[in-house]
C-alpha cells in the first residue's frame, strides 16, 4: 500500500544510514563538489606481524618498514589537502621513490592509498564539521599550528597520535613534531613524504648579516663572534649601531643597521623564553617570566635607537635587506630564497640569534607556525593509518643531512655552510602557539608601547587579562562552545538525512514473509529495503543525535534542522499503522 509520499532534502548522508544499518563504518567527505567520497571498511587492529615468507630484504629500497607483515583489509587510507598533494611521476627522483614505495607498501599490506582534494573554500570549519559528526574527510590532513592550538586538541577534533607508537620523525624535523605536544601527547606529523625533508627549517628565525657592510666598515665577523662565545646582544646592538651611516654626507642616513619580524619574539626565545607556554594540559602567559620581561626591556633600548631601516609593507625587511643597504636582519630561514638569493650574490651570511644573558648556543630558534599534518578523531583505522603514513614517509635513500649540499648552490659562502651545519645539529624550532590565542595584533602594539614611560613589566601586567580571557575562551569558552554546538548541528543533520530523498514507502513482504519499507528512486528503482525495526533503529539513532544538540539549541531552532521534519512524518506514519 502506497500511504506517504516524502521530499528528499539530503542525498549525502544516504551512504551512512546505510552503513549503520549494517553495522559498519566509512570516510566520506563533506558536501563539496571538489571532493571524492571514499568508503573505508575498517579491519582489526594489526597484530603482530608474522614471519616473513618472502626473505628478501626490502629496506634499502623502501626505508626500515619494508619487511614487515600486515593484512590491513583492503581498506583505503586518504590523505587530503586544500590543493591537489597527489604525486607525479617523472617530476623528481624523490617523487618517483615515493611511488615506488606506496606501491610496495600497498601490495604488501593490502591496503589503498587515496589522495584527496578538498578545496580552501571554508576548509578549517569542514574539518570541524566531518569530524564532530563522524563523517571525516579522511585519515590525515593538512592544517596551520595556529587551527591546530588549541582547539582542535582542546575540543578533541585532532586525535592524539603518541598512544599509536609510531611517529618518529627525529631525522627530519624534530623540534616541528614536538611543537605539535599538548599534555606530552603528539597531536600532528609533517608532510614531507621522504622529500625535501631537513636542514633549518623555514620559519626558523635567525639573523642575515651583509659581509660586505661589515667588511667595509671595519666590523667584526658574526662568524668570529659565534666561534669566540661572544655572539651577545651587546654585540649585535653594537654593531649594528656602528653600521649605521650616511654614506652620502647628504645628511640622511642611507645604510642602516638592523631590520626584522618577529624581532621581538626572536629576542624572547634565545634567552630561554617563549610568549605561550603549555605544561600538563595547561596554557599560561610567558612574557612576565624573568627571561622573557629581560628580553623585552632590551628590544626596547634597541628599537629606540635611530639604526632601524625604514618600515613600510610587512615585506620591507626582506626588500631593505636584500637592496644590500641593511647590515643585519633577523627573519626566517624561508625569506631567503624569495628576496635576498639573487640579489645578495654571495655578499651575506647567517647565524642563529645572539645569546641572551640567560640563553645559550645550544638553544631553540623562535618559530611563529608551521603546517603539519593531524588525524580527525573520528577516522576509522587510526592505527593502520599511521603506520601507513610514517612508512611511506621515510626514504632511505635520502639523507637529512643532503640539504646541505643543496644548499652549496644558493649559498656557496663556507663559513655560512659551515654554520648551517652546526646550527643543524645544535638548535631546535619551536612554534610559538601565540598564534592560535587571538592576541597577535594585541602583542604588537603593547611591545612598541615598551620604552622611556612603561616598562616591560608594567606592559605585560596590563596585557595579562587579556591574554588569559583568550586562553579560556580558546579552551573552555566561546571558540570551544561553538565548536561543540557545530558538532550537535551537524551530527543531528547528518543522521536525520535518510528521511529524506524523494522516496515512496510500501509495505511488502519477502520469502520469509517480514514486513518490509523500501525506499524506491522517482522512477520506481529499488534503493534500499529496511525492516520496521531497522527504521526504528535510524530514528532512535537520530534521536540521540537531537538529544545531544538540546544543550546547545531551542527545540524550535532543532525543528527547522534540514531533515527533521521528514523524520517527524516518518514517524507518524510508523506509529499509525
Amino acid at each position: 500500500m502506497r500511504k506517504l509520499l516524502l521530499v528528499l532534502m539530503l542525498i549525502a548522508a544516504l551512504a551512512l544510514a546505510a552503513c549503520a544499518r549494517n553495522g559498519e563504518d566509512d570516510v566520506t567527505t563533506a558536501d563539496d563538489p571538489s571532493e571524492t567520497t571514499t568508503e573505508v571498511t575498517p579491519s582489526p587492529t594489526p597484530e603482530e606481524p608474522d614471519p616473513v615468507e618472502d626473505e628478501t630484504d626490502y629496506r634499502p629500497l623502501f626505508g626500515p618498514y619494508a619487511n614487515d607483515v600486515h593484512d590491513f583489509g583492503g581498506i583505503d587510507i586518504v590523505i587530503f589537502f586544500p590543493w591537489d598533494r597527489t604525486p607525479a611521476s617523472g617530476v623528481t627522483p624523490e617523487a618517483d621513490r615515493l611511488l615506488e614505495r606506496i606501491a610496495h607498501f600497498e601490495n604488501r599490506w593490502n591496503f589503498n592509498l587515496v589522495w584527496r582534494e578538498i578545496g580552501w573554500d571554508n576548509y578549517v570549519a569542514r574539518y570541524i564539521t566531518t569530524t564532530m559528526a563522524g563523517d571525516p574527510m579522511g585519515h590525515f590532513g593538512y592544517i596551520i599550528s595556529r587551527d591546530l592550538f588549541p582547539m582542535f586538541i582542546t575540543a578533541g577534533i585532532a586525535q592524539p597520535l603518541s598512544p599509536f607508537g609510531v611517529f618518529d620523525q627525529t631525522d627530519y624535523y624534530p623540534i616541528m613534531v614536538e611543537s605539535t605536544r599538548f599534555n606530552d601527547m603528539l597531536h600532528g606529523v609533517r608532510y614531507h613524504f621522504g622529500t625535501g625533508h631537513g636542514g633549518i627549517h623555514g620559519n626558523s628565525t635567525g639573523v642575515f648579516f651583509n659581509t660586505t657592510i661589515l667588511e667595509r666598515e671595519g666590523l667584526p665577523s658574526p662568524f668570529d663572534l659565534y666561534d669566540a662565545g661572544e655572539w651577545t646582544w651587546e654585540n649585535m646592538m653594537d654593531i649594528a649601531t656602528r653600521a649605521t651611516r650616511d654614506l652620502t654626507g647628504d645628511g640622511t642616513t642611507d645604510q642602516w643597521g638592523i631590520t626584522g619580524r618577529f624581532t621581538p619574539h626572536a629576542f624572547v626565545a634565545s634567552n630561554g623564553g617563549g610568549i605561550i607556554l603549555e605544561d600538563g594540559g595547561q596554557f599560561s602567559f610567558g612574557l612576565l617570566q624573568p627571561q622573557a620581561l629581560e628580553a623585552l626591556t632590551f628590544f626596547s633600548e634597541l628599537s629606540s635607537l635611530p639604526i632601524w631601516a625604514p618600515g613600510g609593507p610587512w615585506d620591507a625587511p626582506m626588500i631593505n635587506f636584500a637592496a644590500g643597504n641593511v647590515a643585519f636582519n633577523v627573519n626566517q630561514w624561508w625569506s631567503l630564497s624569495r628576496y635576498n638569493h639573487d640579489a645578495m650574490d654571495d655578499n651575506w651570511g647567517w647565524v642563529p640569534m645572539p645569546m641572551g644573558p640567560q640563553g645559550n648556543n645550544g638553544g631553540h630558534m623562535f618559530g611563529d607556525e608551521e603546517a603539519f599534518m593531524f588525524m580527525p578523531s573520528s577516522a576509522q583505522n587510526q592505527r593502520e593509518a599511521a603506520i601507513v603514513l610514517q612508512a611511506i614517509s621515510i626514504d632511505p635513500i635520502f639523507d637529512p643531512e643532503d640539504w646541505l649540499f643543496g644548499m652549496e648552490l644558493t649559498v656557496r659562502h663556507g663559513e655560512t655552510l659551515d654554520m648551517l651545519y652546526h646550527a643543524i645539529h645544535n638548535y631546535t624550532t619551536r612554534v610559538d602557539m601565540f598564534q592560535g590565542f587571538g592576541i597577535a595584533g594585541a602583542l604588537g602594539g603593547a611591545f612598541g608601547r615598551i620604552g622611556a614611560d612603561e616598562s616591560a613589566v608594567s606592559v605585560m601586567q596590563e596585557m595579562e587579562p587579556q591574554v588569559y580571557a583568550n586562553i579560556q575562551d580558546r579552551m573552555f569558552g566561546d571558540h570551544l562552545n561553538n565548536a561543540h554546538r557545530t558538532l550537535a548541528q551537524a551530527a543531528a543533520q547528518v543522521r536525520m538525512s535518510i528521511f529524506g530523498r524523494f522516496i515512496v514507502w510500501e509495505e511488502v513482504e519477502d520469502d520469509e514473509n517480514i514486513p518490509h519499507v523500501y525506499l524506491e528512486h522517482t522512477h520506481n528503482e529499488v534503493d534500499y529495503a529496511y525492516t520496521y525495526e531497522e527504521v526504528r533503529d535510524l530514528i532512535a539513532y537520530a534521536w540521540e543525535a537531537l538529544n545531544d544538540a538540546l544543550e546547545f539549541f531551542t527545540e524550535e531552532e532543532i525543528e527547522n534542522f534540514g531533515g527533521f521534519n521528514n523524520m517527524r512524518i516518518v514517524t507518524e506514519y510508523l506509529d499509525g499503522m
